[in-house]
Parts: structure tokens; C-alpha cells; sequence
């Protein structure tokens, strides 16, 4: 009787003082290493943490507004850039499931018009294929006009683009591959998708992303860009490294201001030309909720969630699904979900394989075409470090107060 005694009260103790940690911890050692990542080269870092529990904790450190001096909060919107993907391949997967789209048929036999726009094997590359980046269709991110009109000197800030302009980019372009025989990631495969979305529904992209993901999660800071107005007072500036890369890849709009050295302000750009491929503006609570519900299998049924962890080698430390991946992250360590870089932001949502860990990070500084940029590669690993002692801390005291 007093073994058992003893156990409980060890038992009680830990709890406790696992409670008190999940009290102290974010003010004494998560907010200040978020700011050591935050001064390793972002301007502003906006993160959001959770587990089993739920969204346990997030925030913001730095500036969302270099030249004002604003600061940057947990509520603000950033873009996820190409995280959008894993957004649009649950919505396809549901209509799958519904039977309105066939993972083995090709886009064409959904969007007829297609098949005049000279696109290499968009008759024959199939929806899975699209998903996985195994097409072989070229990407319009690649094209060097598309990049001098969408990211760099040649951009309008006047055009409305619409989601069969960037198509126009790859026009009678050869493939990269022969459908289904290598991994070749190409922005254009989601473009696709979200046109064949829009064919079977009837209904704008975003109504979709909306109606079937956001409205159901109870999330209300998720915009596709260009296509739903965003609440502009959420919005923090957004910049680009400014790198002999990046002036020479894309060059250097009228619109972009220079706040500081090796620091371009964008904000006068878009990402709506990215659309279905790197559209979506967010906050990290939005998105580590999202994050949360498709890995607990709350978006998508098992037999779906399997097929979008169907791996395959993708390049180094890292493996390809359909609108995820996998990625090794040291210490016999792995993780699952997307990154995302676009015009003026950054972007990471990952959970972990083994373990119960979901963490999203977003900043306001964009790296895309801007070659080597003068970032602090190591900067964030303390913050990674406290992220997974608080987590373990606010599992062990099963979920109080979440």
C-alpha cells in the first residue's frame, strides 16, 4: 500500500510540475529563443506549436513593418507559398472520394480546353501523377518571363491574373519526362488540379478550399490571394533578399522599395499568379490546425492519407508523396508536410513521423530565386529544442487547460 502510495504521489508530482512548466515555459524560453531565431535574418517570424492537445501556443517576434516599426503579431497573414499544394490535393482527394474525379484519368478528360493549349503530357499524365509531380509537364515557374512578370522587373501591378494565364508560359514546351517515369517537381501540376477542381464543382477554387477544409476546422484567416479579399490591416509588409541572383533572375520592379541594404520591400506585389500552386495567405494557428486535422485523419480517410504518404526519393534527406513529404531531419528523426517559398514570404509546416509534435513557422522574408541569402541556418534550433520540451510537458499533464 505505501508502494502504491508512493507512486501516486510521484505520479501527482510530475503532473504538476509538468503544469507548471507548461505555465512558465513560453514566457521564460520559448518567446526568448524565438527571438534569437527571429534575429538570425527574418524580419519578422510568426510560429504556432501543438499536439494532441490542440494549437497549445503561438505568437510572433520581430517586425512586420521594418520602416513603421510595427510589430509583428500571432494574428497577422503571411503567404505559405507552395503549402497551398497540400490544401489543394485534400480537396481533390475528397472528390475522389465522392467519385466526381478518378486519380487514373488525365486533367484533359475534366478541362476539354486544355487539349488546344499545347501543354506536354497533359493528355496523358494522370491526377496521381499530377499530385506527385511525376507528370513530366513543364513548370511556368521556370519560364524566365513568367518570372520577370510575376516576380521581378516586368510586374504590373495593375493585371488581374487569372488561373490559365501561366499556362500561356509553358506553350508548346517539351516535357521534362515521360509521364509517370521520374519525380520532377513543376508548379504547373497544381495549376492543373485546381482547374479540374473547379470543372467537377462548378465553383471558384477558394469556395472549395472554403466549404470543405476552412468552414468545417472553424478557421477564418485563409485567403487565396487575388481571389478572396484580405483584411489589409493583418497583412505585414512583405520583403526579398535582395542577391545579384535575384536581379538578374527576375530583376527589380519600379514597385519595390529598398528599406534597407540587401532588403527589397515587395509589398506592392501579388501571389496570385501562384494560385492553386502557392496562392494561400494565412496565420500559423490557421495553418498548424489544418496541420493537425489532416494528420489525425479528420480532412481525409485513412485509405486517402495513406496514398498522400506513398513515398518516393525526391532528392537528398528528402521523399515525395501526393501534396506531401518527408523529410529526414537528423538523429534517425523524420518529419511530414511542405514548405513554401514565394515572392516577399517563407513558410514550414511539418509534424512529426513517430512522435506527436506539429509546428508552423512563417516569416515575411522571401529567399525564391534569390540563390545563397544571409540567413542563420542554426538559428532556430534552440526554439525547435523548448518547442518539443513544452509539448512533451503539456502531453504529460494530459492536456489540462487545452
Amino acid at each position: 500500500m505505501k508502494a502504491f502510495r508512493r507512486s501516486l504521489f510521484v505520479a501527482g508530482a510530475v503532473v504538476v510540475v509538468a503544469a507548471v512548466l507548461v505555465i512558465v515555459f513560453p514566457t521564460i524560453v520559448l518567446r526568448p529563443t524565438l527571438a534569437h531565431w527571429r534575429a538570425g535574418g527574418f524580419p519578422s517570424v510568426s510560429v504556432a506549436i501543438g499536439n494532441s492537445c490542440g494549437v497549445l501556443w503561438s505568437s510572433a517576434a520581430g517586425d512586420a513593418d521594418l520602416t513603421s516599426g510595427r510589430h509583428a503579431r500571432a494574428t497577422d497573414l503571411y503567404g505559405i507559398g507552395s503549402i497551398t499544394k497540400t490544401f489543394v490535393a485534400v480537396v481533390a482527394l475528397q472528390l475522389v472520394d465522392e467519385g466526381r474525379l478518378d486519380l487514373d484519368r488525365p486533367v484533359t478528360q475534366y478541362v476539354p480546353r486544355l487539349r488546344d493549349m499545347h501543354i506536354a503530357n497533359a493528355d496523358i499524365a494522370t491526377l496521381a501523377q499530377l499530385l506527385g509531380h511525376t507528370s513530366g509537364i513543364p513548370s511556368w515557374e521556370d519560364d524566365p518571363r513568367w518570372i520577370r512578370e510575376a516576380r521581378g522587373a516586368d510586374i504590373d501591378p495593375r493585371r488581374r491574373w487569372q488561373p490559365m494565364d501561366d499556362l500561356t508560359y509553358i506553350y508548346a514546351k517539351p516535357a521534362l519526362s515521360p509521364a509517370g517515369a521520374e519525380y520532377r517537381y513543376a508548379n504547373t501540376n497544381y495549376t492543373l488540379v485546381g482547374l479540374a477542381i473547379e470543372a467537377v464543382t462548378g465553383n471558384p477554387l477558394a469556395s472549395e478550399i472554403r466549404h470543405r477544409i476552412l468552414a468545417p476546422l472553424g478557421l477564418h484567416d485563409t485567403y487565396l490571394e487575388g481571389y478572396q479579399k484580405e483584411p489589409l490591416n493583418q497583412l505585414p509588409r512583405r520583403y526579398q533578399f535582395d542577391s545579384d541572383t535575384f536581379r538578374s533572375t527576375a530583376g527589380i520592379a519600379p514597385i519595390f522599395t529598398v528599406p534597407r541594404p540587401g532588403l527589397l520591400d515587395v509589398s506592392a506585389a501579388s501571389v496570385a499568379p501562384e494560385w492553386a500552386a502557392g496562392g494561400l495567405v494565412t496565420t500559423a494557428r490557421d495553418l498548424a490546425t489544418f496541420a493537425l486535422a489532416l494528420r489525425d485523419g479528420r480532412l481525409l480517410n485513412q485509405q486517402q492519407l495513406a496514398f498522400m504518404q506513398q513515398w518516393r526519393p525526391a532528392g537528398p534527406g528528402m521523399q515525395v508523396g501526393h501534396g506531401l513529404f518527408r523529410f529526414e531531419r537528423g538523429n534517425g528523426r523524420y518529419t511530414i508536410g511542405h514548405i513554401g517559398s514565394v515572392l516577399g514570404f517563407g513558410a514550414q509546416m511539418e509534424w512529426l513521423e513517430h512522435g506527436d509534435a506539429v509546428f508552423v513557422s512563417l516569416s515575411n522574408v522571401g529567399s525564391i530565386d534569390a540563390g545563397d541569402v544571409p540567413l542563420d541556418k542554426h538559428a532556430a534550433s534552440p526554439f525547435v529544442l523548448a518547442t518539443l520540451a513544452y509539448l512533451a510537458a503539456a502531453k504529460a499533464t494530459g492536456c489540462i487547460g487545452h
